[in-house]
């Protein structure tokens, strides 16, 4: 639902244990921002400070905290569910100030590291590894699309290595997002989709009703943006790897047919890929990834529960084109609203 510029509105805190049992709302006098971006192993994070008496407070370690904005006659949404860190006490005779650092739940994997080496062998099913190994981290509340793929080289990591890169080495494989959770906590596994094929989930128009505020910006920066990429599967022993070379479409400002010359960037070697689809997926998402950083527009708007980090939106003032929502920052006051910053898709 999109929900209509003016709005009657106001931003609640519950606590919930760690196993995200509701343990009431929060008392006292609180103050929060957070920052997301799609690039960051912990997508969510932000600071949050406290104050009120003694027997107010949460059990800052213990708890989760998941802000909810609330608009009246429309609903309530979760901004994330968030650990709580490093707090920083003062007391005062008026009571107690507290200011934490806020994570999102990818921090138990961030947190779990292998205590010994770890080694995967040739024909491993990939999905159904990943959510076994969050079962023995206790995390069992997961949403996951199925997949029967399988590793087609080995993989090992040294004790040490987190959690986080020993799930995500083994979801990239198959051609699976990274690890990350909704704002309800809830961990998600599902098939990595490009930005050109992603449902357009919002259009910034101007006007009476536009939610974005007038001023905007955009950079550019198209030094050495490749346009062709070429990747090669990691394979054990004698075995042939698999080789992807992928261009930019032609409707890019950096594609062949728009600088007239190929422009190839280093290629990437060893890549964990099942197959010739998920290597050929992987190649076009590095490039992708590449150029994306060539256009970048800025915004400030208010927030849509529609809108979330990696949707894809228009954005009119800047033409017809799509966009990916890649990063934000928002204090969490009335009004709510947000800094975006959206990456150009290349179509």
């Amino acid at each position: 639902m999109t929900l209509p510029a003016s709005r009657r509105e106001r931003l609640r805190y519950d606590v919930l244990s760690l196993g995200l049992a509701d343990l009431g709302t929060m008392a006292g006098q609180v103050s929060c921002s957070l920052e997301g971006s799609i690039f960051d192993s912990i997508r969510t994070g932000g600071t949050l400070s406290w104050s009120g008496d003694d027997d107010l407070m949460p059990d800052w370690r213990h708890s989760l905290i998941r802000p909810m904005y609330v608009v009246q006659d429309q609903g309530e949404w979760p901004l994330g569910t968030l650990y709580c860190r490093a707090p920083k006490l003062d007391r005062t005779p008026g009571g107690v100030s507290v200011s934490v650092q806020l994570f999102d739940r990818t921090l138990v994997t961030a947190e779990s590291r292998l205590t010994q080496p770890l080694a995967l062998p040739v024909g491993t099913p990939a999905v159904s590894t990943v959510v076994a190994r969050l079962a023995a981290l206790g995390e069992t509340a997961v949403s996951v699309v199925p997949s029967s793929a399988t590793l087609a080289a080995a993989l090992s990591w040294d004790a040490g290595t987190t959690e986080t890169k020993v799930c995500n080495d083994i979801l990239s494989a198959v051609g699976y997002w990274s690890l990350h959770v909704d704002d309800w906590g809830i961990w998600q596994i599902a098939p990595y989709v490009l930005p050109a094929q992603r449902p357009i989930a919002f259009t910034f128009t101007p006007g009476q009703t536009a939610i974005h505020q007038a001023d905007w910006s955009i950079s550019r920066d198209d030094w050495q943006v490749p346009n062709r990429l070429t990747g090669i599967q990691r394979v054990d022993g004698d075995k042939t790897p698999l080789t992807s070379t992928q261009a930019l479409p032609d409707s890019s400002p950096y594609s062949r047919r728009a600088l007239g010359r190929w422009i190839d960037g280093e290629p990437l070697r060893n890549l964990e890929a099942a197959n010739q689809t998920t290597l050929d997926a992987a190649v076009m998402r590095a490039l992708l990834d590449k150029s994306d950083v060539a256009s970048q527009v800025e915004i400030s708007h208010a927030w849509q529960p529609e809108i979330r980090l990696g949707s894809a939106v228009r954005f009119a003032r800047a033409g017809a084109g799509r966009w990916a929502y890649n990063k934000t920052s928002m204090d969490l006051t009335p009004g709510l609203m947000v800094k975006a910053t959206l990456w150009e898709v290349h179509e």
